[in-house]
């Protein structure tokens, strides 16, 4: 906050400044410079003084507005101990000069120091008010300054513009995590103690594992015997097996065909109705099941039009615009492509000699996500 000076105006007007004095963390009386503002709602702090003072701060959520409409969110707030110094009324000396104030005071906090005596000087031009913290003066003083003051408060600091602007790219803040776990230290160990570069240039981690890892039986050594069982059987049977077998399994809109060894998915797709809602959209997408996640690029899809038509604030059973109509019927016309995906179960190759697991990640503004090679 500031008070600002210009030379465009034919009055002077002095503005009720006064000394009061805060004590700071360590119980010092600081002395402040202040605006008594009798049309403030709120009482305001610069925050390079709320630094200086040092007093606890308390998180709040709030928006000031201002000259010009400006807003002003205030993230902080403090309490603090006003007093008049030693006892002795102490009034500004530079009531007349134009400069920065430390605060301004509301008018809540302004009715309630004024006192008895009021004196009017230049057949009223200026006021002498009397106040807890001394004498304050206001008014025109036009017949004693050969130019001109316009004062106004301007109720944004630099750092508060600063941090207006740092919203726009800042999607969200992250919290710093107090307590790691000794997992997590164990894990900041291994990457540091194995991480590497390869000669392509990329990063490389060995797969941490768990000291205290649970036995998974002798599934493996079940699966050999059986194996070996089949390598008796002529090989007309075994084809005789698989024909038998070559029945899609299914569940839950993912079919598996034992021949192929692959996943498919059998969507049943109901016609999209003529009315299309908001309530029609939601019906619709929560039939979508994925329990692989290897749908997710489509999936995800679904959910940003979500997303989007609940920003419109549109009520249930309305109409959507004609745009989301249009998306949502292109999005359903394409699903009808699935019948056609065949993904194979197993991502080991024949004769492979080792197996490396490959992590990518990306992000935009609208989604993120992650999967795993082999």
């Amino acid at each position: 906050m500031s008070v600002s000076a210009s030379q465009k105006h034919k009055n002077d007007i002095i503005l009720s400044t006064c000394i009061i004095y805060v004590e700071n963390s360590v119980g010092e009386k600081v002395p402040l410079r202040v605006l008594a503002d009798s049309g403030s709602q709120v009482s305001l702090l610069r925050s390079s003084t709320a630094d200086f003072l040092n007093l606890r701060k308390l998180k709040t959520d709030m928006s000031v507005s201002g000259l010009g409409g400006s807003n002003v969110n205030i993230k902080s707030k403090i309490k603090g101990v006003i007093s008049n110094g030693s006892g002795s009324y102490k009034p500004d000396p530079t009531f007349n000069t134009s400069n920065s104030i430390d605060a301004l005071l509301s008018a809540d906090i302004f009715f309630d120091i004024l006192k008895d005596g009021k004196y009017k000087l230049d057949n009223g031009n200026l006021i002498l008010q009397n106040t807890e913290f001394g004498y304050i003066i206001s008014g025109n003083t036009s017949r004693f300054s050969s130019g001109s003051l316009h004062c106004g408060l301007i109720t944004k600091d630099f750092e508060t513009l600063n941090d207006t602007l740092k919203s726009f790219w800042e999607i969200e803040e992250i919290v710093p995590t107090k307590f790691v776990s000794d997992e997590l230290k164990k894990c900041d160990e291994h990457f540091l103690k194995t991480m590497a570069r390869d000669t392509n240039g990329r990063f490389c981690v060995e797969m941490p594992m768990k000291d205290n890892y649970i036995e998974l039986g002798q599934s493996k050594s079940t699966a050999i015997r059986r194996l070996e069982l089949l390598k008796d059987v002529p090989t007309e049977n075994k084809e005789f097996l698989f024909n038998e077998n070559d029945e899609l399994v299914k569940t839950l809109g993912l079919s598996w065909r034992p021949r192929e060894d692959t996943f498919m998915y059998q969507m049943n797709l109901q016609e999209v109705p003529v009315t299309i809602t908001k309530r029609t959209v939601l019906s619709f997408i929560s039939k979508l099941y994925d329990l692989l996640g290897l749908l997710q690029p489509i999936i995800i899809k679904a959910k940003m039009m979500i997303q989007k038509i609940w920003l419109l604030k549109i009520d249930w059973d309305q109409n959507l615009p004609r745009q989301e109509i249009e998306n949502f019927q292109r999005y359903v016309a394409e699903l009808h492509q699935l019948k056609d995906l065949k993904i194979p179960r197993c991502i080991l190759l024949k004769d492979s000699v080792a197996v490396h697991l490959i992590g990518f990640a990306d992000a935009s503004a609208q989604a993120y996500g992650a999967c795993l090679y082999a």
